[in-house]
């Protein structure tokens, strides 16, 4: 089969991003080799402390002005088409949340992250397995961490982490948690689930 990466980068390939990066951490030169001659940036982050970590080492790298948009596609999560990340960039041309996150309703959400809703269906979190209490497992509605926002937003959400002494990773609730807190809204586009 295919690497995962693979997957990925021929998902996000008909988007024709300006920029593809990859960020790596644990065996990144095993992992640069299956990229081959593609036009993809290298970004190396280490020791790392999980994806949310990793993603200041993409924002640490960029030098641009902070406009635009930035999709983040977890390398493990190849079930995900090109027809699903086309909607999440067409949503993010005219949404006013700072972030939209992919979710899907699903029977089959083990390991997945639950979508936090008020009753009036605003997001107000993500929870993770781990973490999530069992009323909040049986939450159908699910992501595994694909999401889009402007590199603003996402720097001023990171801004409010300390990465000194960190005993844990730091997860993709606690970002959207970080962007509640500093006044901006969180959205949601579905995904359909292959299987």
């Amino acid at each position: 089969g295919l690497p995962l990466l693979e997957w990925v980068l021929r998902a996000v390939e008909p988007l024709q991003p300006s920029r593809t990066t990859a960020i790596l951490g644990y065996s990144a030169e095993e992992v640069s080799a299956v990229m081959g001659q593609r036009d993809v940036r290298v970004v190396t982050k280490g020791p790392l402390l999980g994806p949310v970590h990793a993603l200041t080492a993409l924002l640490d790298a960029d030098d641009d002005d902070g406009e635009g948009l930035l999709l983040v596609f977890p390398a493990d999560v190849p079930m995900l088409g090109p027809a699903t990340l086309e909607a999440l960039v067409t949503h993010r041309a005219h949404a006013t949340s700072a972030m939209t996150v992919v979710s899907a309703v699903s029977e089959r959400r083990y390991g997945l992250m639950r979508v936090l809703r008020q009753d009036g269906g605003e997001v107000i979190g993500l929870v993770s397995e781990k973490d999530a209490s069992r009323q909040q497992r049986a939450i159908r509605e699910c992501t595994s961490g694909v999401f889009a926002c402007s590199p603003t937003a996402l720097r001023e959400a990171l801004a409010t982490f300390s990465w000194e002494h960190v005993e844990r990773e730091r997860s993709l609730g606690e970002v959207v948690a970080a962007l509640r807190r500093l006044g901006h809204d969180v959205d949601t586009i579905s995904a359909t689930v292959p299987h």
